[in-house]
């Protein structure tokens, strides 16, 4: 069974998740899924957490911190064989995010493919729901 953790690090409060069996699994400190940020607290409480003893670990993680890294006291896999490509869609986030991962991956960033359309478009287009329920509403009118 291949496993990866996602990690969200973002305004100093950082989140660790397990992906196992097609989901996530928070790993909660005290109960909480969030907690501050603080390098050498955060990875001495991950290594506990996890029971590390040196195995390879995967990593995805999603940060406004672009200097964000995982120590080199933990070893990174070769490669992700759960996930080779993956497609993630920040603008859904809210926020500028980068997102990278360990053993490295193509990430593409996409963008929400809806577009929006213009009012005008919707008040005048004859074949229009706007135009079809003001003619079905003053048929009812005068009737």
């Amino acid at each position: 069974m291949d496993t990866f953790y996602l990690i969200k690090y973002v305004e100093e409060e950082i989140s660790v998740s397990l992906y196992e069996k097609s989901k996530f699994v928070y790993l909660k400190n005290r109960g909480e899924e969030k907690q501050s940020y603080n390098a050498f607290n955060f990875w001495e409480w991950f290594r506990v957490k996890i029971e590390y003893d040196g195995e390879e670990l995967k990593f995805i993680v999603i940060s406004d911190k672009e200097e964000f890294q995982i120590p080199e006291s933990i070893a990174i896999a070769s490669e992700h064989h759960v996930v080779k490509e993956m497609e993630v869609d920040l603008s859904r986030m809210g926020q500028n995010l980068n997102i990278f991962s360990y053993p490295k991956i193509e990430i593409k960033s996409i963008q929400d493919t809806k577009k929006a359309i213009p009012r005008e478009a919707i008040m005048t287009s004859d074949d229009s729901i706007a135009n079809h329920f003001r003619k079905k509403t003053k048929a009812y009118t005068y009737g």
